[in-house]
């Protein structure tokens, strides 16, 4: 956990750490919105979501064959629940998964 504040905190110093976190959220959503690619080897993995974007690449291109590709076979292989899939994705990409 690399957003960690010891209390007693100083409240401008909460405020500017969440605004931070809301900026890198945000620009990393519109990151992979605009260069959603189908290699997932192109991306670096450096955060989690990242890390769960390859790996979701890496699932989806592994099973693009199979004809009964559904969203819940998809969230089986990525190991959550069909709406942790979808708000995960629609969170990092503003995308359905669908």
């Amino acid at each position: 956990m690399d957003n960690v504040l010891t209390k007693p905190f100083v409240m401008e110093a909460l405020q500017a750490r969440v605004r931070n976190l809301l900026k890198s959220r945000r620009e990393l959503k519109e990151k992979f919105v605009q260069s959603i690619s189908l290699d997932p080897f192109e991306m670096a993995v450096t955060s989690m979501d990242q890390r769960f974007i390859q790996r979701l690449l890496k699932v989806m291109e592994m099973e693009i064959s199979d004809t009964a590709l559904s969203v819940d076979k998809l969230s089986r292989e990525m190991g959550m629940s069909r709406g942790t899939l979808h708000r995960k994705i629609k969170a990092l990409t503003d995308q359905s998964v669908s």
